[in-house]
């Protein structure tokens, strides 16, 4: 094992140790070697040298005249002025070594003065981090340590935070004094800074998450430890996002030290004079801090007084007096903002990846006095999250089991005060706490996404999790009901838990003295119940006088007002939508079992003039009974909402929509325009018809030769079809996202609406079958009579594919589409895969695929069927002089840098359809071949690369740098996914063009001229560091079997490697700069000890040769490419050969022979 750093040996440690915890790791012995060759790594756990007088005066001397080398570690070092001040600013910052910051600056490359400052401190942060992230961290989960071990490391832990609070809060400091005298930090600096921001943030996280691992392993932490720690956390007064990160260990503490089961009594009694009024307490810089430090503690420390039993000489009335001291204690760190800050630290640490409306206001609500976060906060670790949320799912549980009475005196004090606000004036009347509905909301996100657990609430029906459960949902106000219904949603994020959700709400009545008594929870029927009183309030105020617009639509204001009305409702919806969407048992009652007609009220309080949250949350449950759809209630649903829409208003509603003197009735698309005002209400409405348009699963599975909705829908009325929805997705609420930032809206909003636009865009491509129409005219065969639809024709001209491909070639749709794969690409690795904006960006992409794949079927056979109808069809909306979706793309070429760049994304399907995409244009006559003699335009598109092909490039090599650990496992990394990808789009831009350059050329490394290509001197290509340079060394250490067997993948990629190596070595375009390298590389001999025989990897994806099955399967292509690469390599070996008997260069011929 010989690293070259610290950091590295540790970084593969991390990486094995997460291997071995997961049952990946393979090669155990490696782990071993790693361990032993870390061991001084790990001695040195957050050891850091401080300021020396005497390393001081050797970096820089205290005479004029400077020595003109420094000796560091037995080395010595030829340095300038600049350097030794550079070093020097590195130990000032840091507080650290001289000689040792300088040992850091010769570590990172050369720069100038300020980008080696930068780079040292950004050095020393990553190797300290390494040190936290890995194998202390992962040794500490094991609980496997000595029972005496653990205190030393704690304390070490504990004076590294005040270290890392030090360091943050000068960098911050530092970036207000810019601030305040105006300098503004760009470029490198501003890069530098963020980078040491984040880097501060992680090392804090994990320095939390090893304290954490202390407490809940069987380590020496005790009294002593843990008033080290809460005595830190009382002087703690930075950033509000580093307060945050005591909260899992304060939870945990209190757990390990509160409770009777690891503690002696008098420790636990001593503890709690912490905090409670007395000599003893700790003085708090931070109120919240404080408060959540007590109610965590009192959690556990209250369990000490479960059994009244257990302490015989305590007097009753001093019991009881003691309770009542916790529980006024608890009340006031509740007022002092606990679960304020609990649920503020949850929400930062799970925020909602997809826009959620509804839980957006609820959350809001609730927060709606508490501090705010720092715009420039760092996001945290995904590990972090789940330890903290870890913690508080204990911290939560523990407060259920053992404070009970105090949820009754936050319930009892909240309702007291709704009361008192009611019956008082309104000049009179405050805002009350609801400190109980933070709690649930707190609960919630503890248990979010963690189905296991949340199992805990129904696996035993006596438990105090699932009575809890029972208890707070009986007799609920209205925002509590939200926050009920929140902690619901949470604790079924799987099918087994829905379903008993669903069971849960069913039950309404419950069994008291003998005889049944209606409970007043949470149920079904209450919910429907409330859904219907505010239907029939809008049904009541339709059917009244109304004013109208000129427009023709209803005058008035919200119909359901107040905020914590709407917050129930948004609630209500938002579970069942879940629920339904979940449970398969839920979705079957809903539609079939139970009297209440669901989509008809949906479509009542979807009515205008309703809150747009509330119109978003109805169309969410109307998509949500669509799960595992079939094709009748698919009908049904179109058959419904269209009639809605053509009578605009509710459903069922009886009075038809009043006519204003002198104009014309409104039609359904002035009506569709309504709900594009608030963007959660077009985002809804567009999933909704994205799932409408989507096959049942039956349909998925068969032919697809039937329209997503009924035939005449829409007839007599108006044309049969949906042309009206097509046009309200991509035409209005797709089209207009261009404008949102103009406007102000929310960048989330924009994006979660710009990608369902483009799911509904996506299903109406791919649902189409242009198969049946090639068919149809490449045979004699009818058609018309073997599909579900009328005819062909009709198909053709109904099916949205029409429709939406005509929009794709709408100018201002193309700035759209352009703009959803235009993002930075640096924001775009930072974000969670499902994220909107990334979803967006993949769907663009996606859709532009499509776009240049069916763009035939659609000119020559689909597009001339709909012109057949012209009477009947809705006004052209594509641009003329567009005849190719290669014409859309040459008048936007900047959009291929873009889409360029993504193909080096972090996320694997990103990447991959940014390369497919890439292939295509790469392939396109009109993008690469020019127009006429004379004409620049094939030189267009590789100038559009160009400029950025070789920073891409860069990052493209390391998906060709393969080691042992990548490939071990014997399955396919994505990292060669994306290898297997880029080779694809190499070799077809190559083969598209032998005697011009290509997009292929310059990634490679190559400079383009007019018709010629070169390499400059200061490029990659020239430093033997370009993507051809580890495509080529790939090709000849790239080992192709895994254990006895060759493996198809690996052959794949090997094969790959050596077409691109011999078309560029044989393409009299490149061959004259390509040949030396190789020569230079010894690529004949390396590739030689590649060539072994046959029989040594007698398996080819685990299939012998002579198995009936070989060539059906992936092992076909396994021999294929094995093959074929043996080819390649003689043909570059005769190649050799050949040139080096018409140059005369014997030492060549002979050593080649040789080889051979």
């Amino acid at each position: 094992m010989d690293h070259e750093t610290p950091i590295s040996r540790l970084q593969s440690l991390q990486r094995d140790l997460i291997a071995f915890s997961e049952l990946r790791l393979t090669n155990v012995a490696r782990l071993s070697a790693e361990l032993d060759a870390s061991v001084q790594d790990l001695r040195k756990f957050l050891e850091r040298k401080g300021k020396n007088e005497k390393s001081r005066q050797q970096l820089v001397a205290p005479t004029s005249t400077q020595p003109e080398t420094l000796k560091i570690e037995n080395v010595e070092y030829r340095v300038s002025i600049d350097f030794r001040q550079s070093a020097l600013a590195v130990a000032d910052e840091l507080s650290l070594d001289e000689l040792e910051a300088a040992k850091l600056c010769i570590e990172v490359s050369p720069g100038d003065g300020f980008q080696q400052y930068n780079d040292a401190i950004t050095a020393d942060e990553e190797g300290v981090m390494s040190v936290f992230q890995g194998p202390v961290d992962a040794m500490m989960k094991a609980q496997d340590g000595p029972p005496d071990a653990g205190s030393g490391l704690w304390k070490k832990c504990v004076d590294g935070l005040a270290d890392v609070e030090t360091f943050f809060r000068a960098l911050s400091e530092r970036q207000q004094t810019m601030m305040m005298t105006g300098q503004v930090l760009v470029g490198d600096a501003a890069d530098a800074c963020q980078a040491q921001r984040l880097l501060l943030t992680r090392q804090h996280e994990s320095l939390m998450a090893i304290l954490v691992c202390l407490l809940n392993g069987r380590f020496a932490i005790d009294q002593p430890e843990h008033r080290g720690l809460i005595s830190k956390a009382a002087t703690f007064d930075g950033s509000i996002d580093f307060a945050m990160h005591y909260v899992p260990a304060l939870v945990s503490s209190a757990a390990r030290l509160g409770s009777n089961q690891n503690t002696q009594a008098d420790t636990s009694h001593s503890l709690h004079k912490l905090f409670e009024a007395g000599p003893a307490q700790l003085q708090w810089k931070s109120s919240q801090l404080k408060a959540v430090a007590i109610v965590t503690w009192l959690a556990e420390y209250s369990r000490r007084y479960d059994d009244p039993t257990a302490d015989p000489q305590i007097r009753v009335a001093d019991r009881q007096k003691a309770e009542l001291h916790r529980s006024d204690l608890f009340m006031q760190a509740v007022k002092e903002k606990a679960f304020h800050f609990l649920l503020a630290t949850c929400k930062w640490l799970k925020p909602e990846v997809w826009h959620d409306p509804a839980k957006l206001g609820l959350v809001d609500f609730l927060l709606s006095d508490a501090n705010i976060l720092p715009a420039n906060a760092s996001p945290p670790a995904s590990d972090f999250v789940t330890c903290t949320m870890r913690e508080l799912q204990g911290f939560t549980d523990a407060l259920v089991s053992n404070m009970p009475d105090i949820f009754r005196r936050l319930k009892s004090e909240e309702d007291d005060q709704r009361r008192l606000n009611f019956s008082s004036s309104p000049t009179e009347a405050t805002r009350y706490e609801p400190d109980l509905e933070r709690f649930i909301v707190i609960m919630s996100y503890a248990y979010q996404d963690d189905p296991e657990t949340a199992q805990d609430f129904w696996s035993d029906k006596d438990s105090n999790l699932h009575g809890f459960l029972r208890w707070v949902s009986q007799r609920l106000p209205t925002p509590r009901v939200a926050a009920f219904c929140e902690l619901l949603t949470s604790i079924s994020s799987d099918q087994k838990a829905a379903n008993q959700t669903h069971r849960f709400l069913l039950e309404d009545t419950a069994m008291v003295s003998g005889k049944l008594r209606k409970t007043y929870s949470v149920s079904w029927a209450q919910i429907f119940a409330e859904l219907d009183t505010y239907a029939s309030s809008l049904r009541s105020k339709l059917t009244a006088p109304q004013s109208v617009t000129q427009d023709g639509f209803i005058a008035g204001s919200e119909y359901i007002e107040g905020v914590e009305t709407s917050i129930m409702l948004e609630a209500y919806l938002r579970l069942a939508s879940h629920i339904c969407r979940v449970s398969p048992e839920a979705r079957n009652w809903l539609l079939r079992e139970q009297t209440f007609h669901v989509g008809e009220i949906m479509f009542q309080l979807a009515s205008s003039g309703i809150e747009g949250r509330i119109q978003a949350s109805c169309f969410s449950l109307l998509a949500a009974m669509l799960t595992e759809k079939v094709a009748e209630v698919n009908d049904g649903m179109w058959v419904m909402l269209d009639n809605w829409i053509a009578a605009g208003g509710p459903a069922g509603s009886v009075a038809a929509r009043p006519a204003v003197p002198g104009r014309a009735l409104t039609s359904e698309k002035q009506y569709l325009q309504r709900f594009n005002d608030k963007p959660e209400t077009a985002t809804a409405f567009v999933a909704l018809l994205s799932t409408l348009i989507t096959p049942s699963p039956t349909q998925a599975s068969g032919m697809l030769d039937a329209l997503p909705f009924p035939e005449n829908l829409g007839a007599p009325s108006r044309n049969a079809g949906i042309e009206v929805y097509v046009d309200f997705a991509i035409g209005t609420a797709f089209r207009h996202t261009a404008d949102h930032a103009r406007v102000g809206i929310d960048p989330t909003e924009t994006n979660v609406l710009r990608s369902t636009c483009l799911e509904f865009v996506f299903q109406s491509l791919t649902t189409f079958n242009e198969d049946l129409l090639l068919l149809a005219n490449a045979t004699s065969i009818s058609v018309d009579s073997a599909i579900k639809v009328s005819s062909l024709a009709t198909y053709a001209r109904l099916h949205p594919f029409a429709r939406v491909m005509e929009w794709l070639f709408n100018s201002n749709v193309i700035t759209a589409l352009f703009a959803s794969v235009q993002p930075d690409a640096d924001m775009l690795n930072g974000l969670d895969f499902r994220s909107p904006l990334v979803q967006s960006t993949l769907r663009g992409m996606q859709v532009m695929n499509l776009a240049m794949r069916l763009q035939a079927t659609y000119f020559d056979i689909v597009r001339p069927i709909v012109k057949t109808q012209s009477g009947s069809r809705p006004p052209p909306v594509a641009n003329a002089a567009l005849a190719s979706f290669d014409d859309v793309i040459l008048s936007q070429l900047g959009v291929v840098v873009d889409i360029t760049g993504l193909a080096a994304s972090t996320h694997a399907e990103l990447s991959l359809e940014a390369l497919s995409l890439l292939h295509k244009l790469a392939a396109s006559r009109k993008l690469s071949d020019t127009a006429e003699p004379g004409s620049r335009a094939g030189n267009r598109l590789i100038g559009a690369v160009a400029n950025t092909s070789d920073a891409i490039a860069s990052e493209l090599v390391l998906m060709f740098e393969v080691d042992e650990f990548d490939i071990e496992t014997g399955e396919q990394p994505l990292k060669l996914v994306k290898a297997q990808a880029v080779l694809n789009m190499l070799n077809s831009s190559l083969d598209g063009s032998t005697t011009r350059p290509t997009v292929a050329h310059c990634l490679l490394g190559f400079s383009r001229g007019e018709r010629t290509v070169k390499v400059t001197s200061d490029s990659a290509f020239a430093h033997s560091q370009s993507l051809f340079h580890a495509i080529a060394a790939c090709s000849a250490t790239l080992p192709v079997a895994v254990g006895s067997s060759n493996l198809s993948w690996l052959l794949g990629i090997k094969r790959g490697c050596q077409d691109v190596v011999n078309k560029l070595a044989l393409s009299p375009l490149t061959a004259n700069l390509v040949r030396p390298e190789l020569l230079s590389m010894d690529l004949v001999e390396a590739l030689s000890k590649s060539q072994i025989p046959v029989a040594f990897n007698p398996l080819w994806d685990q299939r012998a040769s002579t198995d009936p099955e070989c060539l059906l399967e992936s092992s076909a292509l396994a021999i294929r490419d094995f093959l074929k690469s043996r080819k390649l390599f003689f043909e570059y070996a005769a190649l050799q050969l050949r040139l080096a008997a018409e140059q005369r260069t014997y030492s060549v011929q002979e050593s080649t022979m040789s080889t051979l």
